[in-house]
């Protein structure tokens, strides 16, 4: 639905942002349109381009600005292309300019048209950081911590936020009061808004969680002056259920490669350049000699703490006026998928929208749907990461993971030779289009001689090393 801008009053108001992050950005740009002062609270010290922010524990592995967020970031930040550009990100045509390893080969370069940004994540941040704290009606404070909601029982509302310095001494004074017309909680994963909540007697919402037990190690090389590869981005694929161990390279700013891998079930890879050489060694990609060559830049970083989790505020009855929650607060992705920061744009839009429909005048009718609207929006994204991931864990899969798992499946050994079907496989998981791409007639045909046809893992596909282009 588009925003209806014409008909939207002054701004005029004052709304509070909790966290700084990605989601908390994007919330904050929406915001200025309808209000005259928005506040951002970012628990973190200031941070530069470079800067890896202890809010953000997967911030050094891969980040792609997947097509759709990089539409709607365009969309918010006009011309935020050039700053890009400035920074060298690589941007390229996802089918072209990915190599993709599935159970049954490689996946075939197809001209997309679905143009992506590989780039480090302090960077992107700091990129989108830098234009919100260009407007006018943001005031950004870093170094700072939420304690609170201040909660006006009699209206059932919540009127602002407790502030206290991050490095608080014990002998400091009260906490600072915060009023607001709209608190939004965009703090992440470590969101402490349940907490807050029960302590004005408001249940906590029922949660559900997947946990793939999925972790990562992640190491930065520098790729030397001239070496080029014939990719952006190299993935090969876990598959359910033998196959526990993969990885992600990525080609970022600067002339670095991440480079990641991943294991799943438990699987995970280890912490150390021996172990982790030889975790390469057992992929089926053939990309460890290639890291051996390359100069590395970091240390080997690890993260696991990769399950889904959505808190369902949407269910919790009476909900308390002036407060919204959004992006990891509310509903956490397994990373690996890449679909954060485009739930994070489209959260943002909904606002927007909704707020451009009533006015900041209303913000009680405005936003009255808005968990129900946010609900349905996160299904699909739900259904996308979770589908897979439930077979991961730990106990018997029910029949539902059975079946899903055998499609999702039957659906990726598909698509080597077939650059419709990759095609389509990108504008599902680019969040381009929902399901229908694959319900097309062909898309299913496809799938269902696929599922016919059975197992057909190759072992060792050939070529087993992507192409090194030395032009020394």
């Amino acid at each position: 639905m588009k925003a209806r801008r014409s008909t939207a009053p002054a701004p005029s108001g004052h709304a509070v942002v909790i966290g700084g992050g990605i989601s908390g950005l994007l919330t904050a740009r929406v915001l200025t349109d309808f209000f005259t002062r928005v506040t951002i609270v970012e628990r973190d010290p200031e941070a530069g381009s470079r800067t890896y922010r202890s809010g953000v524990p997967q911030a050094r592995h891969p980040h792609v600005l997947l097509a759709r967020s990089q539409r709607i970031v365009s969309e918010l930040f006009p011309g935020i292309e050039s700053d890009f550009d400035g920074l060298d990100v690589p941007v390229f045509d996802f089918g072209l300019r990915s190599r993709m390893l599935f159970a049954s080969g490689f996946s075939p370069p197809v001209r997309t048209g679905v143009i992506c940004r590989s780039i480090s994540r302090p960077r992107l941040e700091a990129a989108l950081r830098d234009r919100v704290r260009r407007l006018p009606a943001v005031h950004y404070r870093a170094g700072c911590r939420v304690t609170g909601l201040e909660f006006d029982r009699a209206t059932y509302t919540v009127t602002g936020v407790s502030v206290v310095p991050r490095e608080r001494p014990k002998d400091a004074s009260a906490p600072e009061t915060l009023h607001a017309d709209l608190v939004v909680d965009a703090s992440g994963r470590t969101s402490h808004l349940a907490d807050w909540l029960a302590l004005h007697g408001i249940p906590r919402p029922p949660v559900s969680t997947v946990d793939p037990r999925l972790g990562y190690a992640t190491r930065l090389y520098a790729i030397p002056k001239g070496v080029s590869f014939d990719w952006n981005i190299l993935v090969e694929f876990t598959r359910f259920p033998a196959v526990t161990r993969g990885c992600v390279g990525l080609q970022i700013e600067g002339r670095q490669l991440l480079f990641t891998l991943q294991g799943v079930g438990g699987d995970y890879p280890p912490g150390n350049e021996k172990e982790f050489l030889a975790f390469a060694d057992s992929l089926r990609i053939g990309f460890a000699e290639v890291l051996r060559t390359l100069p590395p830049l970091s240390p080997i970083h690890c993260y696991r703490a990769t399950t889904n989790r959505w808190y369902a505020y949407h269910r919790i009855r009476r909900w308390p006026h002036g407060l919204i929650v959004v992006g990891d607060a509310n509903c956490v992705f397994n990373p690996i998928y890449g679909q954060g920061i485009t739930v994070a744009g489209q959260e943002a839009l909904l606002l927007r929208d909704m707020l451009a429909q009533r006015g900041h005048r209303d913000i009680t009718a405005a936003l009255r749907d808005h968990r129900t609207r946010q609900a349905r929006l996160l299904r699909w994204p739900w259904l996308l990461s979770t589908a897979v991931d439930r077979g991961w864990q730990e106990g018997p899969a029910t029949l539902f993971t059975r079946v899903a798992n055998r499609l999702m499946d039957a659906w990726q050994q598909s698509i080597p030779g077939d650059s419709d079907m990759f095609h389509r496989f990108i504008k599902v998981t680019h969040m381009l289009a929902p399901v229908s791409p694959l319900l097309a007639p062909r898309a299913t045909v496809r799938i269902a001689r696929t599922l016919l046809r059975g197992d057909r893992t190759i072992p060792h596909p050939a070529p087993t090393t992507p192409s090194v282009e030395a032009t020394r």
